[in-house]
């Protein structure tokens, strides 16, 4: 029996208003909104779970001139599987905007911002930080109800801010997810490799401050706190891959129609030229599920991550 897909990730703009140190989409010279009609072709699919789960993502979701119409379509075919719109969180007036005219009819919606730490941030994604804690305010004052996330990317420059940003979170109401940075050439990376420089120094105080982590996590969040002990074995050199689920049940579209079954693997179609259902039950994203079985992947931590 063919697995349904649960989790669909769909970048939408390859634009960027920001350049951060840990990836290149920003430098793409080819500037790419995805086409309206061919993001539609996934509500075709008879390969969907009933419960399917769509995030938004970019680039910058709200650079996009289709981001509008894309919603429009969502709402038309399935306003309950949005479950995450991710952006930098920098256009306040546009978030705000949106919000006011569309979360009422998207009942499962959250929004995750990603900050990389109230001392770092800007030092690591560029001048953001404020814009990024008016839009906090914003949201919490005027939907005091809506899910929102701090998504906190981990390196060698801002290990020190994650114990000060995850309080800052608790503070105010505010969900903290982490996951350390990871070089992806099919999407944040496709202009160069990154390699982060990992001191001994900087990776044990990064991991001292993730086992405190944890242990606040293991009170409220399991699956949070089992996920950093992932992150911690990753640092340690020690991470092995058990189980993934990815090129099974999980598809990532880019602007440009191409589908992923994993981000770090060969891609499986593109949604311009074929039904996602011909894409999604085809030779390539078998063989993606065959290396998997395998374990011939490296085995990623954070971009699907594996049970």
């Amino acid at each position: 029996m063919t697995n349904k897909i649960k989790n669909i990730i769909v970048a939408i703009s390859n634009k960027c208003n920001l350049q951060c140190k840990m990836c290149t989409i920003w430098k793409e010279k080819n500037k790419i909104d995805l086409d309206v009609n061919t993001f539609s072709k996934i509500f075709k699919s008879h390969c969907l779970d009933e419960n399917f789960s769509l995030t938004i993502t970019g680039g910058e979701p709200f650079l996009s001139k289709k981001f509008h119409k894309i919603i429009d379509v969502i709402i038309k075919n399935r306003p309950e599987a949005l479950k995450t719109i991710s952006t930098n969180g920098v256009f306040t007036n546009n978030i705000v905007s949106f919000l006011r005219d569309y979360k009422s009819k998207l009942p499962n919606l959250s929004i995750s911002i990603s900050f990389d730490g109230l001392n770092r941030n800007d030092e690591q994604r560029g001048k953001s930080k404020s814009n990024i804690l008016e839009t906090i305010r914003e949201i919490r004052n005027l939907f005091p109800e809506m899910r929102l996330k701090l998504k906190f990317t981990i390196t060698p420059f801002n290990y020190d801010d994650i114990l000060p940003t995850y309080e800052f979170c608790k503070n105010i109401g505010v969900e903290f997810k982490i996951k350390i940075s990871e070089s992806a050439e099919n999407y944040t990376n496709k202009l160069g490799p990154w390699t982060p420089i990992w001191s001994n120094g900087v990776k044990l105080k990064t991991i001292k401050n993730l086992v405190t982590l944890r242990d606040e996590f293991f009170v409220t969040n399991k699956s949070g706190a089992d996920f950093i002990m992932r992150t911690i074995a990753a640092l340690n050199g020690k991470y092995h891959l058990k189980e993934c689920r990815a090129p099974f049940d999980r598809i990532f579209v880019m602007p440009n129609g191409i589908v992923y079954s994993c981000i770090h693997l060969n891609s499986i179609g593109n949604l311009k030229e074929s039904s996602l259902d011909e894409i999604y039950l085809s030779k390539s994203a078998k063989d993606n599920q065959t290396l998997v079985m395998r374990k011939e992947c490296k085995g990623c931590v954070s971009f699907h991550g594996s049970g």
